[in-house]
């Protein structure tokens, strides 16, 4: 058989192909045609089909949304490592209480805070001498007073950290969605940090305006630091009336009308009001408390010093333990009492936050994530045999 014939016997059985032959076969020319044509449009709706459905599978991505219950936090990392971009998990507790999420809170305040030195023996120590002996300048005279004022710092400080930590444990962190240990961590540690911050700034404010109201009112101190007493004559007479002038000190350079910037070294006199002994490191001022806010601790951290104190003593028995300058710190001996006071004596802060609880608090009923699908094979084989089979009751319809 030649090519010639070959085409035209293909050709005809083309033409005359039939998908849907009666049973048993008619002879009938109309329902012949009516079964072509149907077979043509059968297969032409077919191939469209097929070519549509290869082009959608293919090219335009799908996206499949994936709902997991009750899911362990180790599920959630996993899920959060594989889509982070679109995992949402609503949590089933929104407010959370801080005292749920924190694990350690430990506030450690400056040495001198736990040492002796702030302790009512060291204080009536200082105070043991004849105070109608001494001069009103003398350390043995204004010290206990100091210390008392510097025991008094180390309580507040730690009442209002203790008081500012129970105000933090009540406070909720709130939050919808359950978010991830690295966003967590940095979200509350800036709640941290912002706490500690206005907790210190709301301290010093309030410390600042009793301190600017004393100095503006010009209190009489108690232990006449800022004032002396004077008598004097009226008109050349024998009548006297009582004033007060401004106490000077640094060599008469300020007086205390202007408390906050007059200091000098604290000292031990001698009868003759001669300095035998100056306190490294301690100012004496118009006022106590600005006179220690102005100090140092250094004297605290020598044996030799406390010695030389104690020697202007008539009791020398009492045992001191110098402060440990070994010992870590963000201050040095040199460090102001103002300076520690400006961080409320605090060496750290350690606040540890869990986010174990966090999650346990959250407790997300259900996660949910997407992602896009570009081509799915059973997809494809379904719907297409899908098509085929409608194809076929439509197509024998006609």
């Amino acid at each position: 058989m030649s090519i010639k014939d070959t085409y035209k016997t293909v050709k005809n059985k083309v033409l005359k192909y039939n998908l849907f032959p009666d049973y048993p076969p008619t002879t009938d020319e109309h329902d012949l045609k009516t079964e072509l044509i149907s077979t043509r449009c059968y297969l032409f709706i077919f191939v469209l089909s097929l070519i549509s459905l290869l082009l959608y599978g293919t090219v335009l991505p799908r996206t499949k949304t994936v709902i997991v219950q009750l899911p362990t936090q180790e599920q959630y990392i996993h899920l959060y490592e594989q889509h982070s971009q679109t995992l949402i998990c609503l949590c089933s507790l929104i407010a959370v209480p801080f005292g749920k999420l924190i694990t350690q809170l430990t506030p450690t305040y400056h040495e001198v805070c736990s040492s002796q030195f702030v302790h009512d023996e060291w204080i009536i120590y200082l105070n043991s001498e004849p105070q109608n002996k001494l001069y009103y300048r003398d350390f043995r005279r204004t010290s206990a007073y100091s210390f008392q004022f510097l025991s008094q710092l180390c309580r507040l400080s730690q009442q209002t950290i203790d008081d500012a930590l129970l105000t933090l444990q009540s406070r909720a962190y709130i939050t919808f969605t359950l978010i991830s240990k690295e966003l967590f961590l940095q979200q509350t540690q800036l709640s941290i940090q912002q706490f500690q911050s206005s907790t210190i700034n709301d301290f010093l404010f309030t410390f600042d305006f009793i301190q600017s109201t004393t100095h503006a009112n010009g209190l009489l101190s108690n232990t006449l630091t800022n004032y002396q007493f004077r008598l004097v004559s009226f008109l050349d007479s024998f009548y006297y009336h009582l004033t007060t002038q401004p106490s000077q000190y640094n060599q008469g350079n300020c007086t205390c009308d202007n408390p906050t910037k007059c200091f000098e070294l604290s000292a031990i006199y001698n009868s003759n009001f001669t300095i035998e002994f100056q306190v490294p490191g301690f100012y004496l001022g118009c006022y106590l408390t600005d006179s220690l806010l102005q100090s140092t601790l250094e004297c605290l951290y020598s044996q030799q010093c406390l010695k030389q104190i104690q020697f202007y003593y008539s009791s020398t028995n009492y045992n001191l333990t110098p402060l440990n300058s070994t010992l870590p710190s963000q201050y040095k001996p040199q460090t102001t009492v103002q300076q520690m006071l400006n961080q409320l004596m605090l060496e750290q802060w350690l606040i540890t936050i869990s986010y174990e609880n966090y999650y346990q608090q959250c407790r997300p009923m259900q996660c949910q994530y997407s992602y896009i699908r570009s081509f799915n094979i059973l997809y494809t084989i379904t719907t297409l045999l899908a098509i085929i089979v409608g194809l076929q009751k439509a197509l024998r319809l006609l």
